[in-house]
């Protein structure tokens, strides 16, 4: 498996010098086959680069997956200045289980730890490392070439029938001859017209011989200050390696554009004539993705954006040369991830909820519009997706947040919010109760059973009091299946005045224990264990509204480390996760939270505004 073997995979890398070059690099160290890699690693010399160009050397700050097999334990490392983008990089890791052989992925790998820097690596195994991070940090990855497990296929695969050699002058019909006499006149790089449904686009390039046979289509839209700009780009693998990118921008101020624009809408073909500097043209390439859902929304979109831009304001050219520079980040750096196959047929309730989780996550406005304005992630393939994992999501009884309720009924999976609830109600404890495939550990369907009743208190929704007598019989039973042992820690003072002291196994075990996992979280958090700080996350996550009352502000214990989880909670958490995250930052910036602390007043979030 490519998670869970010692593997490398090729990365281009830029170097200080201005140049980029390719690199084969460690991406996963299996500790019981390769465990020499783990002492390079923390001494420095695993995955040491050399420039080609400039000859400097210098490890390569690559992300590495470290599988202790024997210890059953999993650790993501990446470089520390990648810290602020946590989130995306777990979802992307989760995306990439997920497309795996579900059988053949240890249940620790799913738990796996996410660590940044070396420093928590070298204390997880108990080894030396030198205080600070290295002292000459390497450039960061600019772009992957080729992966040896990629997790995003390409939206489009170009074959020998995508292209034509053209040698000939004469070949080119009267009306090319003519077309191509306009383009020499206007002076500009390409020239585009509709012809037979499609779109043609010459253009000049000065070798065209250089562009390899994979490319991904992208149609997207920036929202530039001065103007929404509508991009068709072109990312083809170059046979020198790196990539040739070719981009086209639309204007619609321009009736021409526009219409360009509406023909894409109804049908997304496009076909690339390739000229080189003196008018001959050498190639013809054709892609038709189906990305004619994206073109209508981005269109009525960019619509939107322009009328809400000052006329005064309005600059077409002013956009496209900011879009021109070599620093406007054209493409993201967050991948998508998402497979259509994965998310299909989905077994059990644990697999369905993470489906559910990645879903969550790309359905937010923000995340969303990421995935169809600069990915061109296709509308109806997702949608499709999101109807197979909800769907799935009903069957099982899962939780879902108020923004999927609503999708589902949107989606008519359900004729209401109370009608979904009286269904996830139903089907869970089905689920409890042995008639459905069940996967979860107590305390995971303990937590979504009791968020079940809570939505369905807020909506109104009756709860049949047989299904709670059943599910409390469930719980109970599955505790005694398992052994589990409650501690009555209320007047155990002394332990958690040794919390810090106790070894990192038991204090995992603690942060599972549902009864007991807030008092624990609060010692390890006023201790300051910043290596423990990604396990009480992940308890927190879970936690109800007595249980963030029981924390209080001590996730400010952890301070610097914590603040970006704490400020994207307290913008983008559930209702109990933004009160904490509230809380621990009121105590780590006093008064210079108040902009904050008012815009959430403003808001009127039904139980934060108050805590506000």
């Amino acid at each position: 498996m490519g998670i869970l073997a010692t593997s490398q995979s090729s990365v281009r890398i830029a170097c200080d010098c201005g140049q980029s070059f390719a690199a084969s690099v460690i991406r996963v160290i299996n500790l019981s086959s390769n465990p020499e890699l783990l002492d390079q690693l923390l001494t420095g010399e695993l995955n040491q680069v050399k420039c080609k160009h400039c000859g400097s050397q210098y490890p390569s700050e690559t992300p590495i997956f470290i599988h202790d097999p024997d210890d059953g334990r999993y650790i993501c490392l990446f470089p520390s200045a990648w810290r602020s983008r946590e989130l995306a990089l777990r979802v992307e890791f989760y995306q990439e289980l997920l497309g795996l052989n579900r059988e053949s992925i240890p249940g620790y790998v799913r738990d796996a730890r996410f660590v940044f820097g070396l420093a928590p690596v070298a204390a997880e195994f108990g080894m030396k490392y030198p205080a600070g991070e290295l002292a000459n940090p390497a450039p960061t990855i600019v772009e992957k070439t080729k992966s040896i497990q990629p997790i995003e296929p390409l939206p489009h695969e170009l074959g020998e029938a995508d292209f034509e050699q053209v040698t000939d002058v004469d070949l080119i019909d009267r009306r090319d001859s003519a077309l191509i006499q306009r383009w020499q006149e206007s002076g500009q790089d390409y020239y585009a017209f509709i012809d037979d449904g499609a779109l043609h686009i010459f253009q000049r390039h000065a070798a065209s011989e250089r562009i390899g046979d994979r490319a991904d289509v992208f149609f997207q839209l920036h929202r530039n200050e001065n103007f929404p700009l509508i991009v068709l780009l072109l990312v083809a693998e170059s046979v020198e390696g790196g990539n040739e990118v070719l981009y086209w921008l639309f204007n619609m101020d321009n009736r021409i554009d526009v219409k360009f624009m509406e023909q894409l809408a109804e049908n997304f073909e496009v076909n690339l004539h390739l000229f080189d500097l003196k008018y001959v043209r050498r190639r013809s390439i054709v892609f038709s993705p189906p990305l004619n859902k994206n073109v209508e929304y981005v269109l009525n979109e960019a619509r939107l954006w322009l009328e809400q831009i000052d006329p005064k304001r309005r600059n077409f050219f002013i956009a496209a040369s900011k879009f021109d520079e070599s620093a406007y980040d054209k493409l993201g750096h967050n991948r998508s991830g998402l497979q259509p196959e994965a998310f299909k047929d989905l077994p059990t309730p644990s697999l369905t909820k993470l489906a559910l989780d990645i879903l969550t996550y790309w359905s937010s406005r923000e995340n969303y519009e990421y995935l169809i304005f600069i990915k061109s992630f296709q509308v109806a393939t997702f949608k499709s997706i999101l109807r197979d994992v909800l769907t799935r999501s009903i069957d099982f009884g899962l939780a879902m947040t108020k923004k999927m309720r609503r999708i589902t009924v949107e989606m008519g999976l359900t004729e209401s919010t109370q009608d979904l609830m009286s269904l996830l109600l139903s089907n869970f404890v089905e689920v409890m109760i042995g008639l459905k495939e069940n996967d979860m550990d107590p305390v995971a369907q303990w937590e979504n059973w009791q968020q079940l009743v809570e939505d369905a208190n807020e909506l109104g929704v009756t709860i049949d009091p047989e299904f709670t007598d059943l599910a409390l019989s469930a719980k109970r039973k599955l505790e005694e299946g398992q052994q589990l042992i409650h501690l009555d820690l209320s007047d155990d003072v002394e332990m958690f005045g040794a919390l810090d002291q106790l070894q990192l196994p038991e204090l995992v075990d603690l942060l599972k224990d549902s009864e007991h996992r807030a008092e624990a979280a609060k010692a390890i958090a006023e201790s300051g264990r910043q290596d423990l700080f990604s396990e009480v996350i992940k308890a927190y996550r879970r936690m109800n509204r007595q249980e963030v009352d029981i924390i209080g502000d001590s996730l400010a214990g952890f301070g610097e480390l914590a603040r970006d989880f704490l400020q994207d909670n307290a913008y983008n958490g559930r209702g109990t996760q933004v009160i904490g995250a509230l809380r621990a930052l009121v105590r780590l910036d006093g008064p210079a939270v108040a902009p904050l602390l008012l815009d959430t007043v403003i808001s009127g979030k039904r139980g934060i505004w108050r805590e506000a």
